[in-house]
């Protein structure tokens, strides 16, 4: 019978420890979900205004210069980024996407900035990914301005690409009807259509000569 007793309260000596310690990991886990929050709560705080008043502002006036520039914001599942499409058009003959954003990272105890880029089809290599992390205490306004107008000079130098590489402008070189000079027809001087076709030239002589007899110079009918 000793030994019974001895075992029942060792046992409830078990329990009354595992439930001690479940208190303690309770208590924890409270304290540790209310730190998130105020951590949740002090991330907001800095983050909205950062992409309020310095990302998507610039990525607004990178827009205003491409009429072919579609600005979105705040996409499913990603708040606090935005995107600016290009449109695929003569001058920029790819489909592009540039992503600026802002996400927690690290247990919601720093801020970062990311960029992204994506460009269809691809014909050159370019950076297409770029962050930086800063302590949510520490993201300074003007310091993510800086690296913001930075990434948006870089994308810049890519998106100008597309007006020289090769593989993107073939489908705009054309041939002067009257001197047979090739160029790319979003740089030619000069333009006129005729029996709703439009042809381009090199110079004024090559497009009067043209417009005085455009037979000429288009290839005869098949008998």
């Amino acid at each position: 019978m000793h030994d019974l007793e001895t075992l029942q309260q060792q046992i409830k000596l078990k329990l009354a420890e595992s439930d001690k310690q479940r208190q303690a990991m309770q208590v924890g886990l409270q304290q540790e979900m209310q730190e998130m929050e105020r951590r949740s709560r002090r991330f907001a705080e800095v983050a909205t205004p950062l992409f309020k008043s310095v990302i998507r502002p610039r990525m607004e006036t990178l827009a205003s210069f491409f009429e072919n520039a579609r600005l979105q914001s705040d996409p499913p599942n990603h708040p606090l980024h935005c995107v600016c499409c290009f449109d695929r058009n003569e001058v920029y003959p790819a489909t592009t996407k540039l992503t600026l954003g802002v996400a927690p990272g690290d247990a919601m105890q720093n801020v970062v900035i990311s960029y992204s880029l994506e460009i269809l089809p691809i014909f050159f290599s370019f950076d297409g990914h770029d962050q930086i992390a800063l302590e949510v205490d520490e993201a300074d306004p003007d310091r993510v301005a800086q690296w913001v107008h930075r990434k948006i000079v870089d994308f810049l130098d890519v998106y100008m690409q597309l007006q020289v590489v090769d593989q993107y402008q073939r489908d705009n070189l054309v041939a002067d009807p009257v001197c047979g000079m090739h160029m790319n027809k979003t740089l030619a001087p000069l333009h006129t259509e005729h029996d709703g076709r439009t042809y381009y030239f090199c110079t004024d002589k090559c497009l009067k000569r043209f417009a005085e007899n455009p037979s000429e110079f288009l290839p005869k009918p098949r008998s």
